[in-house]
């Protein structure tokens, strides 16, 4: 009993830091926000860095993640995965009967393992003229797709539906090695931590380009 005690007690001390870490965080996360989209262009997929910022300091990880999650975005819409996600005649869970677009009908956004994420896709999202909708779909979710692109948690990012999975394996090696990248990355940091999640979204950049390479 005084194990899981001691447990307990400590668990509720993390959660009252981090508590205070992103009350403070979001007084200057619209300055965090411009930093990082600085920094990006500067410095495209790399382990980037901000002077005055420790290496483990979540802001760090917020950039390096960011850095990733654009490229992979990038690639996703090249591959015409938006086409296919925002077509109802083509989504396999809307011809299943799940309303509105099947894949994006519940909070996966919502990644509280990752300090300041949720905070950081408030910003982008309304810099992208996103409001606030109700219903049975992912809040980000808009006509012309995800409002994310920057922010979009590993869930989201990661997730690839069986048509879009199978159309991908169509491109060969390259194709399944990607698959099986974003399927890494769909596990986020509570199953396979920081640096395995950043090695599994460079390589399904990596082979995300080489697929487009081999269209070109």
């Amino acid at each position: 009993m005084t194990g899981f005690y001691s447990a307990f007690i400590v668990a509720e001390r993390r959660k009252e830091a981090r508590e205070l870490w992103e009350n403070k965080f979001r007084k200057n996360a619209e300055k965090v926000y411009d930093l990082i989209l600085e920094k990006i262009e500067e410095y495209p997929l790399q382990e980037l860095g901000i002077r005055g910022f420790k290496k483990n300091s979540p802001v760090i990880f917020l950039l390096n993640y960011a850095s990733r999650t654009k490229q992979l975005d990038g690639i996703l819409t090249r591959l015409g995965t938006r086409k296919i996600c925002a077509d109802k005649d083509k989504c396999v869970q809307y011809q299943k009967g799940v309303e509105h677009i099947g894949c994006c009908s519940r909070d996966s956004y919502r990644t509280p393992d990752i300090a300041g994420l949720i905070i950081m896709q408030e910003i982008e999202a309304k810099r992208k003229g996103w409001e606030n909708r109700h219903g049975n779909f992912c809040k980000y979710l808009s006509s012309d797709g995800c409002k994310l692109s920057l922010f979009k948690s590993p869930l989201c990012m990661g997730y690839l539906c069986s048509r879009l999975e199978g159309l991908l394996l169509f491109a060969g090696k390259n194709g399944q090695n990607f698959c099986s990248a974003m399927r890494m990355v769909k596990c986020g940091i509570p199953e396979i931590g920081e640096r395995t999640l950043f090695h599994a979204m460079d390589k399904a950049i990596e082979y995300g380009n080489l697929i487009l390479g081999e269209r070109n």
